[in-house]
């Protein structure tokens, strides 16, 4: 696997649907002793795992018509890419089940247990007892294990079988044979990722390496200047997306008449990504997860994808693109391996690239290094940001992804922390509220529907999570410029999920210190806890059952020793990190919460103002700390 891309073709996702991401205004503490406490962050921080993600910024791809309405996103960054785009999800309200709307949330588990919703309950109490919990046996009875369903699948004829070491060196041999300078590194089999490339020698810290010449990158130039099928394509208006899947499929048929023979046996019979899942298992595993309404409109989106492409064009060209080899399998093939490998390379303007070679390194969340064109000796370089030792595996950085990208582009989840984890919660005003209008309108004016997703990483929330909640919670006392500026302020720096959505707004050049009390304040919180628990009871399995099956103490799913085994896995160590998230989320939550009554309490009688400050960039200091120095004034 290499460089992480994705196709996202909206047009079933919900207009209301958006994410909004942005600088940490409110990284937790990982501290036991202070995780109740915040702490600024500089104002250029970014969710890097949510603006360079392949799956989230779902605009449309430019097509040189209308008519293919295929989705890609615009900050793939995959191997090649450091830029950050901003986050988006399409996660609809029914099929996230966690929409947190502004209800009342009963007080920290600890002082009212009974409060707490059932399904929750043991995660809860023990987050109280550890910034990161572990839950405690789930009381509530589990049903047998169910076999998932399997979709028969014709397997691909070509490509690499996942297993075989036989001719390791053949792609090296060929591409020396085309102009590939001297290498030193080998691809070899691994223990993770199946294959990957071994250094040959030692390779020194920031030297670069690869060197790939442009002309051995297939691009949507190679796909349109093709006169067999880049014709039809290309006279359709055919988007790169679709026109790369369409091409890589013909060529595959070919044969060993194909140019790129070669590289395509070296190409995997079965990607792993996500477009290889049968339903059942997308919604069996994937049960609770944000990712689970992602990957099953992943999959439609491809499908819809075909249709249209085999309507328009392969059905009226079967001399080009015969039916035996045009099918909705061979094309999800297709683009599981876009989804896998495909590169964005900056420095030719975003140009979309396969790379032999290149893309047989695989990623490792600490690598920053990423892939791209060296313009003055046009070709593709990975500049390494560390050194490896000889006989040791290369690594690059597929950009910053969270746990749930890395799984829908490549079907597997790292086995080392990631700290450009994250997983989206989802907010949305309350249907009840008698200011409903006034908030809607007040979105509305910044672009922006409910509901919102917002991405909360183990050490932080965006500063919008916070200002949409205060929204969300404003009730009479604050005015409706107040609210404007809670909206606008959502906004900032957020990149919506919808193509039709306004581009990410720069930040006002005047700080924006909205002034509330603090019962307003408690109640801001209490809207995201409510959000926080509610996305905990989306999920049929405990945190103690995933890692269990983890470990291999349970043989939950695990009839099949295959590729079904490999899903289940993944899906339990997703599961586990996206609960780790909430959990400890809530927790530094309900720790507020706590200490935000007791100076109610030592307060009472008047209505303590806050001055928030700056809350864009994290400039400001400890939110708690500049309560206890407002309480401590005489």
């Amino acid at each position: 696997m290499a460089a992480s891309v994705s196709l996202l073709h909206v047009a079933q996702t919900p207009p209301a649907a958006r994410i909004v991401a942005g600088a940490l205004a409110a990284p937790l503490s990982t501290s036991p002793s202070s995780a109740h406490q915040l702490r600024a962050v500089p104002a250029d921080s970014s969710l890097r795992a949510i603006s360079a993600s392949p799956f989230h910024s779902a605009v449309a791809a430019t097509s040189r018509r209308a008519r293919f309405t295929v989705r890609a996103s615009s900050a793939d960054a995959d191997v090649s890419s450091e830029s950050a785009a901003g986050d988006s999800t399409s996660a609809a309200p029914a099929a996230a089940a966690t929409t947190a709307v502004a209800t009342a949330v009963p007080p920290p588990a600890a002082e009212s247990p009974s409060e707490i919703p059932a399904v929750i309950a043991d995660e809860a109490a023990a987050a109280d007892a550890a910034p990161v919990a572990e839950e405690a046996p789930k009381r509530r009875r589990r049903a047998p294990p169910k076999k998932l369903k399997r979709e028969e699948k014709a397997i691909a004829t070509w490509g690499w079988d996942g297993r075989s070491a036989k001719d390791l060196d053949a792609l090296e041999r060929w591409l020396l044979s085309k102009g590939l300078p001297q290498q030193k590194m080998a691809l070899r089999l691994v223990r993770e990722g199946g294959r990957g490339l071994v250094a040959t020698e030692n390779i020194g810290k920031g030297e670069g390496i690869l060197n790939i010449p442009e002309k051995l990158l297939i691009t949507g130039e190679t796909v349109y200047s093709c006169p067999r099928v880049g014709a039809h394509l290309k006279a359709a208006n055919v988007p790169d997306w679709p026109a790369l899947a369409a091409y890589l499929l013909s060529e595959a048929g070919r044969g060993p008449a194909s140019e790129w023979a070669v590289y395509i046996e070296t190409l995997p019979r079965a990607p792993p990504c996500i477009l290889q899942w049968s339903i059942d298992e997308v919604d069996v595993l994937l049960k609770g997860s944000p990712i689970r309404q992602r990957a099953i409109e992943a999959i439609a989106d491809v499908t819809n994808t075909f249709t249209e492409l085999d309507t328009a064009i392969f059905s009226k060209h079967r001399d080009v693109f015969p039916e035996k080899l045009f099918t909705l399998n061979n094309f999800k093939w297709a683009f599981a391996v876009l989804f896998s490998r495909l590169v964005r390379l900056p420095s030719r303007n975003n140009r979309l690239a396969l790379v032999p070679w290149g893309d047989m390194l695989n990623h490792r969340c600490e690598i920053e290094s990423c892939i791209d064109v060296d313009t003055w000796k046009g070709s593709v370089v990975f500049k390494t940001d560390r050194a490896f030792a000889k006989g040791k595996e290369v690594f690059v950085s597929y950009g910053p992804k969270s746990n749930g990208e890395l799984l829908l582009a490549y079907g597997v989840v790292p086995a080392t922390r990631n700290p450009s984890d994250s997983v989206s919660l989802l907010l949305a005003l309350s249907p009840d509220d008698p200011l409903l209008p006034v908030k809607e309108a007040a979105l509305q004016a910044n672009g922006l529907t409910c509901p919102l997703s917002f991405p909360v990483r183990m050490d932080g929330w965006p500063s919008q999570l916070l200002n949409f909640a205060r929204l969300v919670a404003a009730g009479p006392s604050v005015s409706q410029e107040q609210m404007q500026e809670l909206a606008a302020a959502t906004s900032f720096a957020g990149t919506p999920s919808s193509p039709s959505a306004p581009a990410v707004r720069e930040k006002p050049s005047l700080p924006f210190t909205p002034s509330f009390t603090l019962e307003h304040e408690l109640e801001a919180r209490e809207v995201i806890l409510a959000a926080c628990r509610l996305a905990l009871a989306g999920y049929s399995t405990t945190l103690q059952e995933d890692e269990a099956l983890l470990e291999g103490n349970s043989d939950d799913y695990l009839e099949d020793d295959g590729e079904q085994r490999v899903r289940v896995m993944a899906a339990a160590a997703l599961r586990s990190s996206e609960r780790r998230i909430l959990l400890r989320t809530d927790f530094v939550l309900r720790s507020e919460l706590r200490d935000m009554r007791n100076m109610q309490q030592a307060k009472a009688g008047g209505k303590q103002k806050i001055d928030l400050g700056n809350n864009f960039g994290g400039e400001s200091a400890s939110f708690i700390g500049k309560i206890l120095r407002r309480i401590a004034r005489p």
